[in-house]
C-alpha cells in the first residue's frame, strides 16, 4: 500500500446530496392548523359577500316590481287620458256641426227676408221696420250649456273671443267657466 491517501476530488464532494431536515410533527401540525384558520377566514368572507349580494338582489327585485306596479299606473292613465281626448273630440264636432247647422239656418231666414219686399203702411209709403235697440245681448240666448268661452292659461275673467283671451286659451263651455270661478271679462262682453 501507498503511504499515500488521496483526498476526494471536489466533483465528487459537490455531488453527494445534502441531508435535508424533517419538519418535525408539531411543526406540520401548526402549519396545517394555520392554514385551516385562513381558509375558515377566507369561507366566511366568502359567506358575507353572498348574504351581502342576496339581499342586494331582494331589494333590486322589490323595486322592479314598484316600478313595474308604477308603469302599469301610469299606462292606464294614459288610456283614460286619451279616451277622454277623444270623447272630447267628438263632442267639439258634434258641436261644430250644430253651430254649422245653425248658421246655415240663418243665412237662410236672412235670404229670405232679403227677397221680401218692404213692408207697406196703409198709405202705400214705406214703412222702416223698427230695429230694437243694439245691444251687446244677443237676441236669442242659447242654453248655457252650449255656450263656449275661451278661458286663459292666468287670469279670472272668460272671454268671448279668443284674440281677447291670450296666447292659447282654451276653449270651454260657458258652465264650466263660471264653476271654475271665472268672471266675464269687461272689454269683449262675452255671454253671461
Amino acid at each position: 500500500m501507498s503511504q499515500f491517501a488521496f483526498a476526494p476530488l471536489p466533483e465528487q464532494q459537490a455531488s453527494a446530496p445534502p441531508k435535508a431536515k424533517m419538519p418535525s410533527l408539531d411543526q406540520v401540525d401548526r402549519n396545517l392548523i394555520a392554514e385551516n384558520k385562513a381558509l375558515q377566514e377566507e369561507k366566511q368572507a366568502l359567506q358575507e359577500e353572498n348574504h351581502r349580494l342576496r339581499t342586494s338582489n331582494l331589494e333590486l327585485e322589490a323595486r322592479i316590481g314598484s316600478t313595474r306596479k308604477v308603469t302599469f299606473v301610469l299606462v292606464a292613465a294614459m288610456v283614460v287620458m286619451l279616451v277622454v281626448s277623444f270623447t272630447m273630440f267628438q263632442s267639439l264636432q258634434a258641436f261644430t256641426q250644430q253651430l254649422s247647422s245653425q248658421v246655415s239656418s240663418l243665412e237662410g231666414q236672412i235670404a229670405a227676408l232679403s227677397s221680401m219686399p218692404p213692408a207697406t203702411s196703409s198709405s202705400g209709403a214705406a214703412v222702416k221696420p223698427k230695429l230694437p235697440a243694439k245691444t251687446k245681448a244677443t237676441a236669442t240666448p242659447k242654453p248655457v250649456s252650449t255656450v263656449m268661452v275661451y278661458i286663459p292659461h292666468s287670469g279670472h275673467r272668460y272671454h268671448d273671443s279668443k284674440a281677447c283671451a291670450g296666447s292659447a286659451p282654451t276653449l270651454v263651455s260657458l258652465e264650466e267657466a263660471k264653476k271654475r270661478g271665472y268672471t266675464p271679462c269687461g272689454n269683449c262682453d262675452p255671454p253671461r
